[in-house]
């Protein structure tokens, strides 16, 4: 392969948003779905961003048909047993889309716990991995945390490395940003490497080859 994502050369959106159940709604749940290209809030969460984002200033915001394509591709290699490595380049939405991967945990989360399986296309996942009610994690080998679980979606909170590293933590996702910084022997390889046992899925990102 050369993308990763060759066997899904034939899906359209229609397709991507009914794997999940969400043909109708066509967003993440949870998600935001604008963004403010102009202005400077210190809190999106305060009532005059919030006013903004509702306002006719607002840019919608979604998702490009290559960023969903990863989204199943996160789940098809989460509920397989694997863990995965974005490897797109810069500005291509490695963030975000990991982020929106993140989204649709949960929302996986709700619907097994509403209709007691997941979607058609994982409904055989069971034994292998599944979701969980553990926390989701972004980590970057420079110390900075997003932990954005159990009350999703809220406020990006930072984490110490005490906390994060508990032996009590355990992670639905962790997803780990610049990851080529852990691969030579070091503390940042070590962290990931136990980050990645506290985990039920890890995902690396980076540009660098």
């Amino acid at each position: 392969w050369k993308e990763g994502t060759e066997i899904y050369a034939d899906w359209t959106e229609d397709d991507i948003w009914n794997v999940f159940g969400l043909g109708q709604v066509r967003t993440v749940p949870g998600f935001a779905q604008k963004i403010l290209l102009k202005g400077n809030f210190a809190d999106l969460w305060s009532e005059e961003a919030q006013k903004a984002l509702n306002g006719p200033g607002a840019t919608p915001l979604s998702l490009y048909h290559h960023q969903l394509l990863f989204v199943v591709k996160f789940f098809d290699c989460m509920f397989a047993g694997n863990n995965l490595l974005c490897l797109d380049g810069v500005g291509i939405g490695k963030t975000i889309q990991t982020v929106a991967a993140m989204g649709m945990y949960e929302w996986l989360r709700q619907v097994k716990t509403k209709e007691g399986r997941l979607p058609t296309r994982w409904a055989n996942a069971n034994g292998k991995r599944s979701t969980s009610d553990s926390m989701l994690a972004f980590q970057v080998p420079s110390g900075r945390v997003g932990s954005e679980y159990p009350n999703w979606p809220r406020r990006k909170t930072r984490l110490s490395n005490f906390t994060l590293f508990h032996t009590d933590r355990k992670y639905g996702i962790i997803a780990i940003d610049e990851i080529h910084l852990a691969r030579k022997p070091g503390k940042a390889q070590v962290a990931c490497t136990e980050l990645r046992k506290m985990a039920h899925m890890t995902v690396g990102l980076t540009a660098t080859p």
